[in-house]
């Protein structure tokens, strides 16, 4: 792996719940929503898989690209490589994903990503693959590096 990039395959059942699993709750007589239980349960698994792969030392930051493919376990009438054409969408499950990156410490920040290259297909094994790479600004000076040679 290049320094500045971030690539793993997350072997797994590709969670299905999404960021919009949120449940009304009252806090202190007052209305309020929080993550589902099994959203809860999806961010684990999905940050246990990232931990294992290995994080960097110091969180990815300055402008990202993020490319993620989830590979649905081959059911039915699907063929290997086959695009995923049912829900979850890919806004809907990229959220939970960046937020994971996130809170693992692979990126500072998800609102660093700038650009994405996002899929969703019929695929053995299945997982989440996902690489994360550094495309424009230097973390630190905040210097100007596409197209610099830097």
């Amino acid at each position: 792996m290049m320094a500045g990039e971030w690539s793993a395959f997350l072997a797994m059942a590709v969670p299905t719940v999404t960021h919009n699993a949120l449940e009304p709750f009252m806090r202190k007589g007052k209305p309020s929503i929080r993550k589902s239980d099994e959203l809860k349960e999806a961010e684990d698994r999905i940050i246990a898989r990232i931990i294992a792969k290995g994080v960097p030392d110091k969180p990815l930051g300055g402008a990202l690209r993020l490319h993620v493919t989830w590979c649905f376990h081959v059911t039915g009438n699907h063929r290997q490589g086959e695009p995923h054409l049912s829900k979850p969408d890919t806004s809907n499950l990229l959220k939970t994903l960046e937020d994971c990156l996130t809170r693992c410490g692979v990126i500072r920040d998800d609102s660093l990503i700038c650009s994405h290259d996002l899929t969703k297909g019929w695929s053995d094994p299945q997982g989440i693959y996902v690489r994360v790479e550094c495309i424009g600004f230097d973390s630190g000076d905040g210097a100007a590096t596409i197209g610099t040679g830097k």
